[in-house]
């Protein structure tokens, strides 16, 4: 499925003023705007509540930092911010033995409420008053993830340039993630394989928020989630804490936000993932729903232009949020989508490095998931939930040079039901415990054919490993896990532990869990953590291969050390040095030299379809430095400057560097806000080129096929990668309504940076592929 590389969309296309007071548990009295000042204002509404009872928090003070604006939180943790000027703001919530919230990034446009939801922790008495009012503060990660963990916002997504709104190729420019591949939006977190990451939205684990992906792994070319639907992201790049499991490297924990509680409204837009329509309003006083719809509009356009190769994509989200009372909270999420695209490789297209035949490519994915918050007796709440996942593939391959006949068959299904229950409780004198237990039935119908072999480029000679598989295969992993996170002096201290079960080959695993942080200074911090990870082998792997189903799960021990320095209010700088050591690795009986860990990345999935044993081990280092600067005064930047060094051993126990391994890599974005009507912004990324492996030139010619040589794996490297995007943004107000419409030019240098090669069987020669050129992408966004 190399074509598809080819074939996505980027290649395709080429601190708080004085005000009134107020009394205590009221509204502030934010007189409502005029008729023409409403057209060019809009609200910040939304809700105050403690992080870990989630009760309501009266008469928290609520500011615009740079406005004369606040508002007191109502007996309900409601408020509201009447008249604010269309833009993006900060917005801080400060409360008396509470540290304060900071939401950095608020865009609020005319006619259209922004949202915004609290959720402040407790502080010890003796910190309360230092701590206060300072932004600083708001500005730190949770206090249970206090290493490798950023949060990102709806507004900083959506003015990355480059990223075009998806949430996953922002994370591609966070310090310690791979950069370096336009058509994909993997996530290579710390050297890791993009398999080894887990991804949750609104709380429910789902398998990949993207279309095209390959199996066994999480990236795709093109986004599925809809950032207008987004509240926060947060990033863990290791070290995370004990509630998550089955996976090695990294979380992506996604919130959606509420619909709006005031009346039904919608918005349009269209951008490079397609035309998009979201409705949101109430249902009743104390629910509400929001859902989108978006259709890729390259399918729009095959018909009428006669368009082949095209990728066809649609997608569609959906949350629905009500609170009955009494500290009770039910939601309903909801994501799904479908892609196909179809290729043709003619003899005489001899740019084409696919052989002569075709290709059929169809997938779908989707996650349904219903949640139950309830309270503690007044010190914390446990959430129930359950969820069903999905995904589905289709492949069909015929090569000429078979005489037309199938080279590779898929029509498989993967699907996974989870129950979970999570409480989080304080408990006088200990801290916050957090503690639960999970349930996953895990089941994959696999459908494959692959009559003649594949041809494997480590492997020497012809086709290898032909086989078929028609089978399904079910299995359980379940998990428990408790977690006491307290301050104990200067020191935040969290130590937790996982135990988890996998059915398939029957293991127990136990992975202790702890993170620290201490504050040397008012604004320095020393910081660290370590545990161990576990996590069940990729389905496709265990069953379309019946000797692999045995597999134990693979295991990975991180170690993490860092300081994080806040020098000013909206400024922090962090420095981490990290260990990550794997163990019981998949790697191929056949092919000594070949480790899933260097797997992944790529579309095909049939060339790793081999027997496979647990006797891989590997070790990646690395050294990250990354500083942000909240947009203050019209002006953000951040830089982000990684070194990884990975090393992977497979059957024949030699360290060789690993797919993945980054000696030097480094992003910049920085950004500059007009009058609140303009985003102007620009990123820059530079990185040491892939690690390659020789070409047996012979062997190769001799074959009409790619041969590596599997002594010298990954010991070349490609050139450097380097690219520079620019965007600029305009919004207006339409009485009542805004119009944003932007402009984003991705690689302006128009750099050719290399993808990866290929034989090409037509013209018996090695050939380069190259990532996408100067393009330019035009898109807008209608709210009304």
């Amino acid at each position: 499925m190399r074509s598809l590389v080819r074939a996505c969309p980027l290649a395709l296309l080429v601190t708080a003023l004085p005000s009134a007071a107020v009394r205590p548990g009221a509204q502030a009295p934010t007189p409502p705007p005029s008729v023409a000042e409403s057209r060019r204002t809009g609200t910040v509404s939304g809700r105050v509540v403690d992080r870990v009872s989630q009760r309501p928090i009266p008469d928290v003070r609520v500011t615009i930092a740079e406005l004369d604006l606040e508002a007191r939180s109502d007996a309900n943790g409601g408020f509201t911010l009447r008249g604010v000027p269309a833009g993006t703001h900060r917005v801080r919530a400060v409360l008396v033995g509470y540290r304060p919230g900071l939401a950095p990034d608020v865009s609020v446009s005319a006619g259209y409420p922004a949202q915004v939801r609290f959720e402040l922790q407790r502080l010890e008495t003796t910190l309360a008053a230092v701590r206060v009012g300072s932004d600083a503060a708001a500005l730190a990660p949770p206090p249970d993830a206090p290493v490798t963990t950023i949060t990102l916002t709806a507004d900083l997504v959506r003015r990355a340039p480059g990223a075009l709104a998806d949430v996953s190729r922002l994370v591609q420019s966070l310090p310690g993630v791979a950069a370096g591949n336009d058509q994909r939006n993997d996530i290579i977190a710390r050297g890791g394989a993009p398999s080894e990451n887990l991804f949750l939205i609104d709380g429910f684990e789902v398998p990949g928020i993207n279309h095209f992906g390959a199996q066994g792994t999480s990236g795709g070319g093109i986004g599925m989630f809809h950032n207008e639907l987004l509240a926060q992201a947060t990033f863990h790049a290791g070290a995370f804490p004990s509630q998550y499991g089955n996976r090695l490297s990294a979380v992506l924990d996604l919130r959606q936000r509420d619909g709006d509680r005031e009346r039904w409204r919608s918005q349009a837009d269209m951008s490079l993932a397609g035309v998009g329509l979201i409705v949101e309003g109430p249902i009743g006083r104390r629910a509400s729903v929001i859902a989108s719809a978006r259709e890729g509009y390259f399918g729009l356009l095959a018909g009428p232009f006669g368009l082949t190769a095209v990728p066809r994509t649609t997608n569609g989200q959906f949350r629905a949020s009500w609170e009955p009372g009494a500290g009770h909270r039910v939601w309903l999420s909801a994501i799904a989508g479908r892609d196909a695209i179809d290729f043709e490789s003619l003899a005489t297209d001899l740019e084409n490095l696919d052989p002569t035949g075709s290709e059929i490519v169809r997938g779908d994915r989707h996650m349904a998931g219903l949640g139950w918050q309830h309270p503690l007796g007044g010190r914390g709440v446990g959430r129930f939930t359950v969820s069903r996942s999905g995904l589905g593939y289709g492949e069909d391959v015929r090569e000429a040079r078979l005489g037309g006949a199938r080279a590779w068959f898929n029509r498989s299904r993967e699907s996974e039901v989870t129950a979970k229950y999570d409480l989080t409780m304080q408990l006088p004198g200990l801290g916050e415990l957090n503690a639960g237990a999970v349930r996953r039935r895990l089941a994959t119908r696999t459908r494959m054919e692959a009559p003649f072999g594949s041809f494997l480029p480590l492997a020497p000679s012809g086709r290898v490993n032909p086989f078929a598989s028609d089978a399904t295969t079910r299995g359980d992993v379940d998990g428990l896990h408790l977690q006491l996170s307290r301050a104990v002096g200067p020191a935040q201290v969290t130590a937790g532990v996982r135990a988890d079960r996998f059915g398939m080959s029957e293991a127990v695993r136990v992975g202790p869990r702890i993170a620290a942080a201490f504050r040397v200074a008012p604004t320095l911090e020393l910081t660290g953590g370590a545990g161990r990870y576990h996590q069940q082998v990729p389905l496709v792997y265990v069953a379309a291969i019946p000797r692999n189903r045995a597999l134990p799960p693979m295991r990975a021990d991180h170690a993490v050390v860092g300081l994080a320095w806040t020098p000013a209010p909206t400024l922090r700088v962090t420095l981490e040095a990290y260990e990550k050591r794997y163990a019981d690795y998949p790697v191929s009986t056949d092919l000594p030299q070949f480790t899933l860990a260097n797997a992944g990345d790529s579309y095909d999935v049939v060339g790793a379809l081999v027997p496979l044993t647990a006797r891989g081990v590997g070790r990646v280092r690395g050294l990250e430095l990354f500083a942000q600067r909240q947009l203050v005064q019209g002006t953000y930047w951040q830089a982000a400057v990684s070194t990884t060094h990975s090393r992977q051993a497979a059957l024949d126990g030699v360290l060789r560097r690993g797919a993945y391994d980054a000696p030097f890599s480094a992003t910049v974005i920085a950004g500059r806000r007009v009058r609140q009507r303009w985003d102007l912004s620009t990123r820059a990324s530079w990185a040491a080129g892939r690690p390659t492996t020789p070409v047996r030139t012979d062997l190769s010619t001799a074959q009409q096929r790619l041969v590596l040589d599997a002594m010298r794996l990954n010991e070349d490297r490609s050139a450097d990668y380097l690219r520079v995007d620019v965007r600029a943004e305009r919004r207006v107000a339409l009485g009542g309504r805004t119009l944003a419409v932007y402009l984003d030019v991705q690689n302006v240098t128009n750099r050719r940076n290399v993808a990866g090669f290929d034989w090409n069987s037509k013209t018996n020669r090695l050939a380069f592929t190259e990532q996408a050129g100067l393009l330019p992408v035009l898109g807008l966004n209608l709210k009304f």
